[in-house]
């Protein structure tokens, strides 16, 4: 038995993506799902392709994890699972392109008889789990950053073997192995230069994908987790994903960033109507505070101070307050 984190955290979320997947399947045996448009079709079968790779990749791993193996059954195992892999990363480049097409077909359609398929598939997979169709579909590509991980562990421990291992790789082996990495890293810098589609843009996610198998890799270097990628629904036509998102947080950590306050320190000369009321301090957009000079007396009772907020139609700037004397 090998004590691994890189294969035991891909053993761990194994399971809930071949669930999603087998949930997906169960959707094709629905009598929608038979009329529904040619593309179903090819999902499924590329689905099906997914399902199977994985349950022989979760099998490989396993038995490393579980079983005692000597050097020989061991360089065997992790030989065949980097087939395994290869053969994901075969489907991965043509899936890239199914996976856009169905969002192309699903957020184009205009007619009812159109969009009902799509619906009856969403609300079909919604009342099994939280995710809908663009969810699910995804992940075989969510997939790809941690199987990127599996090959370069095993290059990764290739490397601290002495020469003389018995399990050490032949030179022939590592090549494959360094040729499958380039591949599989082509594959997913291919994800991130989709076009933009109608309403949905594909790169965005990807890039998500690949910030996300750098954070597995190297969980030190982060200050804080980078929450695994979510898909989110396409919306109208013409919308670029996450232009709203960027300019709410925004304004938010404009509005709500205070800047920094100081007491005005300088002396005011009192008149001896002046009922005593509580300090104010006014958070000014441009610091450090101005130090205003002194003042004449003047009858500065609260019922005779008007606070006169200033809109300039930028909400961005609305820190800003005045007082005006009557």
């Amino acid at each position: 038995m090998i004590s691994n984190r890189v294969i035991q955290e891909m053993l761990e979320t194994e399971m809930a993506y071949q669930n999603s997947l087998a949930l997906f399947v169960d959707a094709g045996n629905e009598p929608f799902y038979a009329e529904g448009p040619e593309i179903f079709q090819r999902l499924t079968t590329a689905i099906n392709k997914f399902a199977y790779l994985s349950d022989s990749l979760h099998y490989n791993a396993s038995v490393e994890m579980t079983q005692e193996l000597n050097p020989t059954d061991l360089s065997e195992l992790r030989a065949k699972r980097m087939i395994l892999i290869g053969d994901f990363f075969t489907e991965f480049k043509t899936y890239m392109s199914l996976y856009e097409e169905f969002l192309k077909t699903k957020y184009n359609a205009k007619l009812p008889s159109e969009t009902l398929p799509f619906k009856q598939l969403d609300e079909f997979l919604k009342s099994k789990s939280p995710n809908n169709s663009d969810s699910i579909l995804i992940q075989p590509l969510q997939r790809g950053p941690r199987y990127e991980l599996l090959i370069k562990d095993v290059l990764k421990r290739d490397d601290e073997l002495s020469v003389d291992a018995p399990n050490k790789l032949i030179p022939a082996a590592r090549e494959q192995l360094e040729l499958l990495l380039a591949t599989t890293r082509n594959s997913l810098v291919e994800a991130t230069k989709r076009e933009e589609t109608p309403g949905y843009r594909f790169g965005d996610i990807s890039r998500g994908l690949l910030r996300r198998g750098s954070e597995i890799l190297f969980p030190a270097k982060s200050s804080s987790p980078v929450p695994a990628p979510v898909a989110e629904s396409a919306q109208a036509s013409g919308y670029k994903f996450g232009d709203y998102t960027r300019s709410f947080g925004r304004r938010a950590i404009s509005f709500w960033s205070a800047a920094p306050v100081e007491e005005i320190s300088s002396p005011v000369l009192i008149s001896s109507s002046y009922n005593p009321v509580n300090v104010i301090q006014i958070p000014s957009a441009e610091p450090p505070v101005r130090i205003p000079p002194a003042l004449p007396p003047r009858d500065l009772s609260p019922e005779n101070t008007v606070l006169n907020g200033t809109d300039d139609g930028n909400d961005e700037n609305d820190t800003e307050n005045s007082f005006t004397i009557i």
